[in-house]
């Protein structure tokens, strides 16, 4: 029954905002997505600042929640619903982390590139939930290993929106993974192995 519930409600929110206008073709009415920012939704602040690393000056990143919100119990506002639907790229951690709102990205997913950038990291290297089978701690950012997985999942979705610099954020992605944090440190030391 809960389930039925959580269906009926997604649905609406979808309708609600198709029918007000809110969910354009991503990029609908601005300029080709090589000539300006990729236009990004991040739920949280820890999602958007990993956005902000992986997609440095291509991203305009347009959080749903502040610092400080509980995204467990999180609702939509009207606000949230225009952003989400004027995105290039909806970008969220998953695991069950926003909650009902997973179901949301998911059914706007069909019509505008979305990621769960936790969803990418393989089951093994989660840690699974003592009180629910199959569930794992979203809070994944808590493992640098992790997070850093998290940043080639959406390296490879903004590389899908704007192709024309996919190497650029492949490369931020890769400076993560291999343990810096920016081109000039990595020119400053040799890469660790495996990296380049």
């Amino acid at each position: 029954m809960r389930s039925c519930l959580r269906c009926v409600a997604v649905l609406a929110l979808v309708a609600l905002m198709a029918l007000a206008g809110c969910v354009d073709e991503p990029g609908a009415g601005r300029a080709p997505i090589e000539d300006r920012r990729v236009v990004v939704t991040a739920t949280t602040n820890i999602v958007a600042d990993l956005v902000r690393e992986i997609g440095g000056d291509r991203v305009d990143v347009r959080g749903l929640m502040r610092p400080g919100i509980d995204p467990h119990g999180y609702k939509a506002s009207a606000g949230d619903v225009r952003r989400l639907g004027r995105a290039d790229l909806i970008v969220w951690n998953g695991l069950e982390l926003e909650g009902k709102m997973g179901d949301v990205f998911e059914e706007l997913g069909r019509t505008i590139p979305a990621v769960a950038v936790a969803e990418a990291i393989p089951e093994a290297r989660l840690i699974a939930s003592p009180e629910f089978a199959s569930r794992f701690d979203p809070h994944v950012w808590n493992d640098p290993g992790n997070w850093a997985l998290a940043g080639t999942a959406l390296a490879e979705a903004l590389a899908k929106v704007d192709p024309a610099h996919a190497t650029e954020y492949r490369a931020r992605a890769g400076w993560r993974r291999c343990g810096t944090r920016s081109p000039a440190i990595s020119r400053s030391s040799p890469p660790a192995p495996g990296c380049w």
